[in-house]
């Protein structure tokens, strides 16, 4: 890995290599280092002294989503302090394949010439290139792209780099060969142009692929982030419309800045916002698409004109409210067009609507005027005295017109988020080494509290700059930022074979900030400007409030910084500090009253928490005599492994009596009907997950062995339960999700009969689905199932084992079981409503000659013959001992007594749902039912319901609370109680206490949701494994 230094004076271009030692420095992290060790802070930042570093993270060229982006670091003339501004598109990623990490450019020519750099495996070279001069980003494109070829990517400046304005941006194509992408806060476009440097070419054609060092972990990795991606719902929504997405939840706090952040109420911003936007991009023929190649999220939005011609393809939040709703304006054809023509000149579009703004307020623009701000654009490109004026930002604006109202923090205008309304946000705007830079640490968790927003903001920071060093894009983050953290954990070790911590990842951070800090105290980047008075003493509509954060607690931020500390544990310890913690097997055993004193308190303190009924599934019986049986039976059978049979006979006949009894329970009597030569069996599994992908592999391993299928595929509705998408990446089968009806929440049967093929095994149902509790059509897939001779699964691991006693009750619970004639397979967990013991499940097939093909066999092992039923070998006897212990014990009579209880519970907490005009059942359900609301934000609900106790699982697409009645539900006065706080609940939702719910989520990672569990989380052990393994290790002392 070289770092190339680029003399402008000299003309000349070299290479340095990067010792061993420092892979993971890069990004935002490296221009700092880079310019503490290179440039001293009081240098003029357009002189021949300052330098220009450009710095990939240390995973670009991977092309692991989300880790492109590139960082130019510099001194910024803006703000006369340290600057680092990232952009996204593909410019990393190829020059992290060049093999080079970071381009020191310094000097300057000695003339007024330009330059462009070129770069590709086998020329780092300079050409004088004069005939660029005065030309706008799009046009330097073309022409350099016509030079060379159409697949370079080009960094370039504008005429607001040449003219050295201090908001000139610099520019990068996308992987289309647009100008897009902006590395714009912070005037480093001036830098570079004082270094005559108007472009670099990077071709990365003939490159070799970046090396990994452990390709299987790296594409492990990287595929549990692509499936996080598929299920979280801030990915989903960003990948859905993008950052325009925020734009009604902002407005509605004021956060959106209208009017040259005022509080006079602006019409048309539906006009406008996320939606609307989205619903012109599709009638339009554009699309939401990724920015650099191999990101999940795609979240830039590509936004044609009314003709369908391109306009721009990064219409972001940002520049919508400060070229648009800031000037008064909310028509968005022309907030694109002024997009548009910004980014061509190459300056900052949150620095310019801001100077706009302020020249509306001096009388120099009339708020909405459009075609005012197109004139004010004309002298801008132009280059007028005025035009300069406004292209060196806010503060030279006012300073020109004499306005005191300066919306500006060290210099650089306040972006989209109102330090008033997101009062994290204000203290990191009045801290940060950055400025007043959004991506510098953005948070709404809290947003108007006024207790522990420095510590917020501190970390907030930290995780930014970290994700800054690290070439990550923070609208990437999903909900849960921990998330990132195993990510970017998981592809460090698959590329260079380091293990690292969540704190290590964190400290990262933390570096780069003390670089940039070190930086800052030898320049008058505190004292240079006065920060806006106007966030503290004018209230901001419709909350009424201002940013009231002490300052004497601001200035103690940065002397928190060494302290703070990131869990990088995703699992509380919380018995560690009361019993120890054991890392050795002890010399001499505990004493045995004391182990059962401590296994009996934490039970017991565990067992409170959804005794009362009010938790969500998870305990399904509930009944202390079911308790006891179980322990009874498993302690007799607690040694026995069922591969044993010859030693313990007892083990066949509790199998064969739990399969014959579900079998009958599941109908298997009608096979003889329909398939009369199919003899009906079944296997006890660990589990639904185990039940369902014992499934998938039989189907897959028939019809591979009877019909040649190599590359199998399956069809089911996205609600499935993800054990399929499990099973169907263990086993190598292509999945094919079906949408669902968003008012019946059932699979479309039209998208399933359009996508069979040759390659289809198996059709996939659900009796019912988790997240609504609805059934699937079961007999509609069975007649396509039998009319193409595959298979079809009934997943009926929630509810195999109610629904028939709900049918026996006179409920409308349409058939799902054998009596449908194309039923292959059905899956249903004993451990659930059969009240098993954790850990048993059943999946019993409509033939032998399928449940087969889920066996191992093997008769040439030196061990002896082998074979297993399942994908497991041992198999606790306890637990099937238990689990026969508990349907004998309990028979039809018990099974149908509890079973009526919890319907006529769901059924009455249904009705407390839906006498609600706010609310809305999803679906039609029974004993599992979700709702949302289309007249409040359903989390705000959520939160208050929290508050008495409540545990509900959320749901998204569209956000719902799940409810799954169980035996703690039936319990006397509970759906009353219930039916009390869902009133309540529904009154708060409609004036919460605060503006975001806090199991609500923002974009970039930053969500209130996000930020609580990050924040929230107190520092325990630092573990340093990744969240599937930290349940099975030690936390670190």
């Amino acid at each position: 890995m070289n770092s190339l230094r680029v003399n402008m004076t000299r003309l000349e271009v070299t290479t340095e290599n990067i010792p061993a030692g420092q892979e993971l420095v890069g990004g935002r992290c490296l221009t700092a280092k880079t310019l503490n060790k290179e440039v001293s802070p009081d240098v003029d930042p357009l002189s021949a002294n300052a330098k220009l570093v450009i710095a990939t993270g240390p995973l670009a060229g991977t092309n692991a989503s989300s880790l492109g982006r590139l960082s130019f670091g510099a001194k910024s003339p803006l703000t006369h302090g340290i600057k680092e501004s990232n952009v996204g598109g593909p410019a990393g990623q190829k020059i992290d394949r060049l093999g080079i990490r970071s381009i020191i450019i310094e000097g300057c020519p000695a003339d007024d010439s330009m330059y462009v750099l070129y770069l590709s495996p086998d020329n780092y070279s300079l050409e004088k290139a004069d005939d660029l001069k005065g030309l706008k980003n799009t046009d330097t494109a073309i022409r350099l792209r016509d030079k060379t070829n159409d697949k370079v990517t080009v960094v370039s400046i504008g005429l607001g780099g040449e003219r050295r304005w201090k908001s000139a941006a610099i520019t990068c194509t996308d992987k289309d060969g647009r100008c897009s992408r902006h590395a714009a806060r912070g005037g480093l476009g001036s830098v570079m142009g004082a270094k005559g440097l108007k472009a670099i070419v990077i071709d990365d054609k003939g490159a070799p692929r970046v090396a990994l060092k452990d390709k299987d972990h790296f594409r492990k990795t990287q595929q549990q982030f692509a499936e996080l991606v598929k299920t979280d719902h801030q990915t989903q929504d960003m990948s859905r419309v993008g950052t325009p997405g925020i734009i009604d939840a902002l407005r509605d706090i004021g956060s959106m800045p209208v009017l040259n952040y005022g509080s006079d109420p602006l019409d048309g911003i539906e006009n406008i916002n996320g939606e609307a936007l989205l619903k012109l991009v599709q009638d339009r023929g554009g699309a939401m698409y990724p920015c650099m190649p191999g990101c999940l999220i795609g979240c830039s939005m590509v936004f044609n004109d009314a003709d369908g011609n391109h306009v721009t393809s990064s219409f972001e939040y940002e520049t919508i409210a400060l070229m648009g709703t800031n000037l008064g304006i909310t028509d968005p054809d022309v907030v694109a067009q002024f997009d548009r023509i910004v980014d061509d000149i190459g300056i900052d579009s949150i620095e310019l609507g801001s100077a706009l703004g302020v020249a509306a307020s001096a009388g120099r623009l009339k708020m909405g005027d459009a075609d005012g701000v197109y004139k004010l654009l004309e002298e801008v490109e132009q280059g007028t005295e005025f035009g300069a004026i406004l292209g060196d930002g806010v503060v030279e604006t006012a300073a020109y017109l004499g306005v005191d109202r300066i919306p500006a923090f060290k210099g650089q205008s306040m972006p989209a988020h109102d330090a008033r309304v997101t009062k994290t946000t204000g203290v990191t705007y009045f801290t940060s080494p950055q400025g007043a830079d959004h991506t510098a640490g953005l948070s709404y968790e809290d947003p108007l509290g006024t207790e522990g927003q420095v510590d917020r903001s501190l970390k907030t920071q930290i995780f930014c700059a970290m994700a800054d060093a690290l070439g990550l894009c923070i609208l990437a983050a999903p909900s849960d930022p921990t998330r990132v953290l195993i990510y970017l954990r998981g592809l460090i070790k698959g590329r260079y074979g380091i293990s690292v911590s969540a704190n290590q990842l964190f400290e990262i951070g933390k570096e780069a900030l003390r670089q940039e800090l070190k930086f800052n105290q030898e320049t008058d980047i505190e004292t240079a400007y006065s920060n806006p008075t106007f966030v503290r003493e004018e209230k901001l509509a419709p909350l009424s409030t201002v940013f009231d954060i002490d300052q004497d607690e601001i200035n103690t931020i940065w002397d928190r910084l060494e302290p703070a500390r990131l869990v990088d544990s995703f699992v509380e310890y919380p018995y560690v500090k009361r019993y120890g913690n054991i890392k050795s097997m002890p010399d001499k055993g505990m004493d045995h009253d004391l182990v059962f004193s401590q296994l009996k308190e934490m039970a017991q303190e565990e067992d409170a928490k959804w005794k009362n009924g009010k938790c969500s599934g998870t305990m399904y019986g509930g009944d202390p005599k079911i308790f006891e049986m179980i322990g009874r039976a498993f302690d007799l059978y607690t040694h026995v492994n069922v591969l044993q049979r010859d030693l313990c006979p007892s083990q066949t006949k509790f199998e064969s009596e739990i399969i014959a009894m579900t079998l009958d329970f599941l109908n298997a009597r009608a096979v003889k009907d329909h398939h009369p030569q199919d003899k009906p069996c079944g296997v006890i599994g660990t589990g639904g997950t185990d039940s369902i992908i014992s499934a998938v592999l039989a189907h897959r391993n028939k019809f591979r062995d009877e019909c040649g299928i190599t590359r199998p595929e399956m069809i089911m509705a996205h609600t499935a339960h993800t054990a399929f998408r499990k099973g169907a990446q263990y086993f190598g089968v292509k999945l094919i999700e079906a949408p669902v009806d968003p008012q019946t929440t059932l699979i479309d049967m039209d998208f399933v009969r359009d996508h069979i093929n040759d390659n289809t095994i198996l059709l996939v149902g659900s009796a019912g689905n988790y997240p609504y509790g609805t059934i699937d059509p079961i007999d509609k897939l069975s007649e396509l199932a039998l009319k193409h001779d595959i298979g079809l699964h009934v997943d009926g691991c929630l509810g195999g084992f109610i629904l028939p006693w709900g049918e026996q009750l006179g409920y409308d619970i349409p058939p799902f079981d054998f009596r449908i004639p194309g039923v292959t397979s059905i899956s249903a967990d004993t451990h659930k409503y059969a009240y098993g013991p954790k850990g048993t499940s059943v999946v019993v097939y409509r033939d032998k000659n399928f449940r087969k093909y889920q066996y191992t066999t093997n008769p040439e092992w030196v061990g002896g013959t082998y074979v297993s039923p399942g994908i497991g070998g041992s198999r606790s006897g306890g637990i099937i001992a238990a689990t026969w212990a508990v349907m004998v014990t309990l028979g039809k009579e018990g099974y149908l007594e509890r079973a009526r209880k919890i319907f006529e519970t769901a059924f009455t907490m249904q009705k407390s749902v839906t006498r609600h005009p706010e609310l809305r059942l999803m679906g039609s359900p029974t004993f599992c039912f979700s709702f949302t609301s289309d007249a409040f934000d359903i989390y705000h609900l959520n939160d208050f319901m929290k508050d008495r106790g409540w545990r509900f699982n959320g749901q998204q697409y569209p956000s719902a609370i799940h409810m799954c009645v169980t035996g703690p539900q039936t319990q006397p006065g509970l759906a009353e109680e219930f039916d009390r706080d869902l009133a309540e609940a529904i009154a708060y939702a409609k004036k919460p206490a605060r503006s975001i719910a806090k199991s609500g989520a923002l974009y970039g990672g930053q969500g209130s949701k996000s930020m609580i569990e990050h924040n929230d989380m107190e520092m325990i052990r630092d573990i340093m494994i990744e969240y599937q393994d930290d349940c099975l290790e030690q936390p670190d002392d």
